[in-house]
């Protein structure tokens, strides 16, 4: 389906005034014909200025711009015009080229209301009423489309939760699995804690029996030494005798004195003797 547009508008005037704006919207025209837009449009800016009312200047200008794909310079150059006209059948053109130019632009609701508005100045403009059918069938792909994107983002924005969701999740389990790893780490270092102090208390200990172990055998050592000392230290006690066993003894004692002065002079008689011998043989 393509769309209708209305083309250029020829001037006829027999004023004087309006035959030089006449002069410019001729030449802006043949600058449009070979797509010296830029050149035209500022022809039939300055027929308008020339004549304000010169509906045709404008309508042109409208139709520059729509060739130039300036469309909402356009739909506005058109809107103007359908809304100082007070020529029906310019309203209806100025309004059917307005919803050409917004159909452009994919407006097409604000399409719609100017080709009503187009049948309504003009009931026989049957190309406003083939446009209107098309824009609406327009609109409604269009809203399909949006509809269809619109689920598009939402799947997507779900996925991205769920997505969200699982990496959070993830993140929840790969804190936990570290939590539960550092716990099992102080566990496993409070462990290795107890071991190593468990094993330097058996070893302190092991190293204290050593220690009272060689330190009773010095004890027995020293205690045997003592024993093998004291008999050489202890002195005798003096025991306690009667008067009559102090005179025995002492009886005892002279006669044992008596006896060795006795034999000692025993003795010396002897030798006495025996040298006298030897002297006198």
């Amino acid at each position: 389906m393509r769309l209708v547009f209305t083309y250029l508008l020829v001037i006829l005037s027999s004023m004087a005034f309006s035959q030089t704006a006449r002069d410019l919207v001729r030449s802006g025209n043949e600058n449009y014909n070979i797509d010296s837009l830029t050149t035209a449009i500022s022809q039939y800016e300055e027929a308008m200025i020339l004549d304000p009312k010169l509906e045709e200047a404008k309508f042109n200008l409208g139709d520059a711009y729509y060739k130039q794909g300036k469309f909402a310079d356009a739909a506005s150059t058109f809107d103007e015009l359908a809304k100082t006209s007070s020529s029906k059948e310019m309203q209806s053109n100025a309004h059917f080229n307005q919803g050409n130019s917004l159909m452009e632009m994919q407006k097409f609701e604000g399409a719609i209301n100017s080709y009503k508005n187009s049948m309504k100045a003009n009931p026989q403009n049957n190309d406003a009423r083939y446009n209107y059918e098309y824009a609406r069938k327009m609109l409604v792909e269009q809203k399909k489309q949006e509809q269809e994107n619109k689920d598009d983002q939402d799947k997507k924005d779900d996925k991205k939760d769920d997505q969200k969701d699982q990496d959070k999740k993830d993140q929840d389990k790969d804190g936990k699995d570290d939590k539960n790893k550092k716990d099992q780490d102080k566990k496993d270092q409070d462990k290795d804690k107890k071991d190593d102090q468990k094993d330097k208390g058996d070893k302190d200990k092991q190293d204290q029996n050593k220690d009272d172990q060689e330190k009773e055998g010095d004890q027995d050592e020293n205690k045997g030494d003592k024993d093998q000392e004291k008999p050489q230290d202890q002195k005798p006690q003096p025991s306690q005798m009667s008067k009559a066993d102090a005179e025995r003894l002492l009886k005892a004692m002279e006669e044992n004195e008596k006896k060795t002065r006795e034999k000692v002079a025993l003795q010396k008689a002897r030798t006495k003797s025996k040298k006298k011998s030897d002297k006198d043989w």
